[in-house]
């Protein structure tokens, strides 16, 4: 499932150069991501997440189709959160990030949004506290946003939120089970460069 996903979005990414006003770059920037909290089963203990700043890396698209833009993109992103359990226990999670975003141009001004697909490479708690951590590997989530383009260069803000992706582990120190709402749920911040 996971390669014909990929396959999918490389063949748009190919195809998309016989469209006219067809742009492909690169991006980069901030990620502020609002973590969910760690519950404990069968108990009424929360730990929040102390929110931290990732960052991402990738190629973007663009290219027309009636009066619209459709944008694909492919990013690596990497997300920390933070969290007190009896000892500092980080979360860090790598993922590839792929939105398929429906844009409109107004002079300089894009609006956009659409479905983000995520395949999480890694999640994993750097803790030893917290062992046999599982999570889901794909998720569907979207995103919305804007951005503001000059001649070669853009800057872009936009707000992801995922529609899944619960993450379990176990609490070493009494073998009780965790469960984190780990869907993503952040600001992204991009300045991105048209190669094409």
């Amino acid at each position: 499932m996971k390669k014909q996903i990929l396959l999918f979005f490389a063949v748009i990414f190919l195809s998309s150069q016989g469209f006219s006003q067809f742009k492909l770059g690169v991006k980069g920037g901030l990620n502020y991501n609002f973590a969910g909290n760690i519950t404990e089963a069968g108990s009424s203990n929360v730990f929040s997440s102390e929110n931290k700043a990732g960052f991402h890396l990738g190629l973007w698209s663009r290219f027309s189709i009636v009066g619209f833009g459709l944008r694909p993109e492919i990013v690596y992103t990497e997300l920390k959160s933070q969290y007190q359990l009896s000892s500092r226990t980080t979360l860090k999670t790598k993922k590839i990030d792929i939105p398929v975003l429906f844009d409109k141009k107004l002079g300089p001004l894009h609006l956009f949004a659409g479905p983000a697909f995520q395949l999480i490479l890694n999640s994993d708690f750097k803790s030893s506290d917290i062992g046999a951590v599982d999570y889901n590997k794909f998720t569907l989530g979207t995103q919305i946003g804007l951005g503001l383009e000059f001649a070669n260069l853009g800057v872009d803000a936009r707000w992801e939120k995922g529609f899944s992706n619960n993450l379990t582990g176990v609490l070493i120190s009494s073998s009780t089970n965790l469960n984190l709402d780990n869907r993503p749920n952040q600001i992204i911040l991009s300045v991105y460069y048209n190669l094409l």
